[in-house]
């Protein structure tokens, strides 16, 4: 269940299947020049979509990929209005097949929406990945909200599938990546990383405002928290192994962890300033030091996990 993972889907010759539809629902003058570079760029579209690959990090072809998506989910948009999909006599017939990211099993449907719904889980990814290439390489405020941007594009795409998709595709048609559990586990990841974003904003613009630094990674912590119960809930758990639960469950101890360093600090810094809170500082380092020794006896458990 990692969401830098792109869906996979066969290679289908568009073009040809929406001029035979036209040519049998309307007269042959209906297949305009300009019809025809509309079935040609729409089909071009599909071709290289269907060759993305699953990961990438290269932050051009990223923005090239998101491009494409993007462009290929607007004519499809564009074009379920003027025709009909499915397998009655008067529809066009396309049938659409795609691999999910969680098993890796092969799923088809004629809906038009099962082509616009899987298409736009794979422009989500491409917005995370875009975040997260982002933010390994920004060492400034505006790359880290660049990042941060990209990661709030992705809840957003997620959160359409998670409420539209179920009402346009029967459940027995939809994927176990498009289910809405699912949608709210890929939700809460990228609020993750947009959370971790605004820490790095707020670590450079106040370096020392270690209160501030323990609330944003406290609510990292419980992100992940929630994260791990929603990978664990009815409608994920039979795809979920027990590396990423212990995974999630790890990163939950680390970031509280890192919550008592800067709480640590932040006494430290009321100790050099005005000489109290001593006692508080030796109690939260002793929390510190219990969180990072249970994150290091559970962290064999969780296998390469790359979220």
């Amino acid at each position: 269940m990692l969401i830098n993972k792109m869906k996979t889907c066969k290679a289908i010759d568009l073009d040809s299947k929406l001029k035979e539809y036209v040519i049998k629902n309307y007269d042959n003058e209906s297949l305009t020049e300009k019809v025809k570079s509309y079935f040609s760029e729409i089909n071009q579209s599909r071709s290289v979509m269907s060759q993305m690959a699953e990961v990438q990090d290269d932050i051009d072809q990223l923005k090239q990929n998101i491009s494409i998506i993007t462009s290929y989910i607007n004519m499809l948009q564009a074009i379920k209005q003027k025709m009909t999909f499915g397998k009655e006599s008067f529809s066009c017939k396309i049938e659409f097949i795609w691999t999910d990211t969680i098993k890796g099993s092969k799923w088809d449907s004629y809906n038009i929406y099962f082509e616009i719904y899987n298409a736009m889980f794979n422009l989500a990814t491409c917005y995370y990945n875009l975040a997260s290439q982002i933010a390994k390489t920004s060492t400034e405020k505006n790359g880290h909200k660049e990042a941060n941007k990209n990661f709030k594009y992705a809840m957003y795409l997620y959160d359409v599938i998670k409420e539209e998709a179920l009402t346009k595709i029967p459940e027995k048609e939809l994927p176990y990546d498009l289910f809405p559990a699912h949608m709210d586990y890929c939700k809460t990841l990228c609020e993750i990383q947009g959370q971790l974003e605004i820490y790095a904003i707020a670590k450079e613009t106040n370096p020392k405002l270690f209160d501030l630094h323990a609330k944003l990674y406290g609510a990292v912590s419980d992100l992940y928290q929630k994260a791990r119960n929603l990978a664990d809930g009815p409608q994920t758990k039979k795809a979920t192994k027990d590396e990423l639960l212990n995974f999630l469950s790890n990163r939950a101890i680390y970031y509280r962890a890192l919550v008592y360093r800067d709480l640590r600090e932040n006494a430290r810094k009321n100790f050099d300033n005005k000489g109290e809170g001593y006692g508080e500082m030796v109690v939260l380092q002793g929390h510190l030091v219990q969180n990072l020794v249970e994150c290091q006896k559970n962290i064999k458990k969780c296998g390469i996990m790359l979220i």
